[in-house]
Formats: structure tokens, C-alpha cells, sequence
């Protein structure tokens, strides 16, 4: 497996939650439209800056490699957000779902 395949799918993985958070914690906002505005126009020039490196990493590796891989990386990096910064609460069942999410895709990458 491609190394640097691997590594622009982290950094789309990334630069997808932290496009994300900056719309979740824009929502906070609503009242004041400038920093609305602002956060939800980061998010899309994030979006957008990490889509060559998803591309890249899909030209180089098996879709059905590449996608468990992305959505992995976001969902894990999603949770963490939402446990640090928004105070989102994670049961012992989400957590072991996560795990096993996580063991099913090391199998896809290894088959």
C-alpha cells in the first residue's frame, strides 16, 4: 500500500472534520452574521483545499481501500471533536462500536 496515498487521505481526513467543526461552532453565531459568514466560508475553503489530497488518494489506492480508510480517520477525529470541544458525551457502546469499526477496516486494508 502507498504510504503517501495513506497520508493524503489523513490530511483530507482532516481538513474534512476540521471543515466540520468550523460549521458546527458557526451555529453559535447565528446572531452575530460576520463571524457566521466568516466560519462557514473557512469550512468551505477547507472542504475545498482537501479535495486534491482525497483525489490523490484515490487514484492510488483500491476504493475499497481508500474510502474505509477516509471515513475511519473523520469518524474517529469527529468523535474526538465532538468530546472536546462541543462536550458531546460517548457511551462505553459507541466506544466499542468505534473499536470495531477501526478492526474492520484494518481487515479491508490487509484483504
Amino acid at each position: 500500500m502507498e504510504i503517501k496515498a495513506i497520508l493524503s487521505l489523513i490530511v483530507a481526513a482532516v481538513a474534512n472534520v476540521m471543515g466540520s467543526t468550523f460549521i458546527k461552532y458557526s451555529t453559535q453565531f447565528k446572531d452575530k452574521l460576520l463571524s457566521f459568514i466568516l466560519l462557514n466560508l473557512l469550512a468551505i475553503l477547507v472542504f475545498g483545499g482537501s479535495f486534491p489530497f482525497y483525489v490523490y488518494g484515490l487514484s492510488k489506492l483500491k476504493l475499497s481501500v481508500a474510502q474505509p480508510i477516509f471515513l475511519v480517520i473523520s469518524y474517529l477525529l469527529i468523535a474526538l471533536v465532538a468530546i472536546i470541544i462541543f462536550k458531546e458525551s460517548y457511551s462505553w457502546l459507541k466506544i466499542f462500536g468505534m473499536i470495531v469499526i477501526i478492526i474492520g477496516v484494518i481487515f479491508v486494508a490487509k484483504g
